[in-house]
């Protein structure tokens, strides 16, 4: 059954056994909302004529979450910092309780924390957005 919570499941770039994790709830943008950009490379011969050489075709996602809790965000932060910044692809799962999944890797320098509202034993909330992107 289709529940459109997302999870993340990685293998360590510095070892260890696979890491997942599982959100609470849907992220706030459309799940399907990804951007595509053509990369391709435009040349003219020398008689001017123009050739275009068509590559691959990027996908791109933000992901974006508001009133996340300490524990999750704590387990996106390594993920980030520890992982995916380093250049590890990570399998994203639109739908927590699917098996089917795509393989992503994280755009740098795209990762941004906010801290909201605190809960009544003091701990914070937190908002966060990332991209990622694959080649299709």
């Amino acid at each position: 059954m289709a529940n459109f919570i997302p999870k993340i499941v990685y293998t360590p770039i510095l070892g260890g056994s696979d890491v997942t994790i599982t959100f609470t709830y849907p992220p706030e943008k459309d799940p399907f909302s990804e951007t595509q950009a053509l990369i391709v490379k435009t040349t003219r011969s020398s008689n001017g004529t123009k050739q275009t050489q068509y590559n691959y075709k990027m996908e791109q996602f933000e992901m974006k979450f508001k009133l996340v809790s300490k524990t999750i965000m704590d387990l996106v932060r390594t993920f980030i910092v520890d992982h995916a910044a380093r250049g590890g692809s990570f399998k994203y799962y639109i739908h927590s309780d699917v098996a089917s999944y795509n393989t992503y890797d994280y755009v740098k320098n795209s990762f941004s924390i906010n801290r909201t509202i605190t809960d009544r034993a003091g701990d914070f909330f937190y908002d966060f957005k990332f991209q990622m992107e694959r080649v299709v």
